[in-house]
């Protein structure tokens, strides 16, 4: 997931190497789909999935800048 991220970043024009993850969350409230375990002897189980939807949001590190001391010093 995270790779995926990293190249939707650099398709965005954003740095990939600058990218810090801000905010991640995960809600269980997926639909969940009802599929079926073949086993031998021709049983059937139901296939137990926990489905989820994972929601990330990655921003660009601030980087900060220092004013010159000219600047600083007329003040």
């Amino acid at each position: 997931m995270l790779k995926n991220a990293e190249s939707n970043a650099e398709l965005k024009g954003l740095d990939a190497d600058s990218l810090v993850i801000e905010h991640t969350q995960m809600n269980n409230h997926a639909p969940k789909i009802q599929h079926r375990n073949y086993k031998a002897h021709g049983w059937i189980n139901p296939y137990m999935s926990s489905p989820c939807h994972i929601q990330m949001i990655l921003t660009e590190k601030e980087q900060i800048v220092l004013k010159p001391e000219e600047e600083v010093a007329q003040k």
